[in-house]
């Protein structure tokens, strides 16, 4: 795994982009800038156990280089079906390879491809690990709505996502710990500050109360939060 050191140089400003060099190091930048991770894979793991329907698929909106995708398919029965989808060819095409092993003997299929272009019909679970973040805000609330309807019945939505909170005082508290927990996992202050510049106007976080109120507009009638680290959690909810 390479050590996520992109932001260490004085390179001119630019804008996050999920390219080649991003991919190349994206594990470790989830491990060390994602509190939870680890625990919330597996969390997201057994419930995805509990409602998988053999012969159905499971949609990973925003794949990324994997990581969810290896994991089910270790306990999941042999044939499970899995999609993983992601804007970025780069982030793809490490997925790819990482998942090799695991299309021997699981149907797994990669597309290139934004999530609001996708079709999401018959799937019995959808996973969501920080990826409406990076959706244009007037586009979410339709994007959770088709989710909502082309979910199985009893099928399961998971969505984790950075947030927000309308107290400025406490918000400015829990960006303190965040940047804390960031330095306490080895980036600079000077990194921090970059790549929060570079991520400007690319994430865009709800509050905790938007997040679920969309969930609940959306259609899903059980909605639940399942983990959380302050401003970051995860909501399970269920159709």
């Amino acid at each position: 795994m390479l050590k996520d050191e992109l932001f260490k140089n004085k390179l001119p400003f630019s804008s996050f982009t999920f390219n080649k060099d991003v991919a190349s190091v994206f594990d470790d930048m989830l491990q060390r800038s994602i509190p939870l991770y680890p625990q919330t894979l597996q969390m997201l793991v057994s419930w995805a156990k509990n409602h998988y329907e053999p012969g159905t698929p499971h949609i990973d909106l925003g794949c990324s280089t994997g990581n969810l995708i290896e994991l089910l398919a270790k306990v999941l029965p042999e044939g499970s079906w899995h999609q993983g989808i992601d804007p970025s060819p780069d982030m793809i095409d490490l997925c790819t390879l990482k998942l090799s092993h695991a299309m021997q003997n699981h149907k797994i299929e990669l597309f290139i491809s934004d999530a609001l272009d996708f079709s999401y019909q018959g799937a019995s679970v959808i996973s969501s690990m920080y990826t409406i973040q990076f959706i244009n805000p007037a586009l979410r609330k339709d994007l959770l709505k088709r989710i909502y309807q082309e979910l199985r019945t009893g099928g399961l939505f998971w969505i984790s996502e950075k947030i927000t909170f309308g107290d400025r005082f406490m918000q400015k508290k829990i960006e303190y710990f965040y940047d804390k927990f960031k330095s306490d996992n080895g980036y600079s202050d000077e990194e921090i500050v970059r790549k929060k510049k570079s991520l400007e106007g690319v994430l865009i976080p709800m509050s905790y109360e938007h997040l679920y109120t969309s969930l609940r507009e959306a259609g899903f009638s059980h909605v639940i939060p399942v983990i959380q680290w302050q401003n970051f959690v995860s909501f399970a909810a269920i159709k």
